[in-house]
């Protein structure tokens, strides 16, 4: 089981990584979601999925 965590900075990126994530890796399965704080002036957020 291999884990990809993903450093987004806006909602529109996380969205449109989910999607992309979700039509490449059908099988894998979101496991959280992490604020990450304020960095350089952006939003971070971090998104954690496992691949099965």
């Amino acid at each position: 089981m291999n884990r990809i965590e993903i450093l987004v900075n806006s909602a529109d990126e996380m969205c449109q990584t989910m999607k992309t994530l979700q039509h490449s890796y059908p099988n894998a399965t979101f496991e959280k979601l992490e604020y990450i704080g304020i960095e350089n002036g952006q939003l971070s957020i971090k998104l954690s999925y496992i691949l099965n």
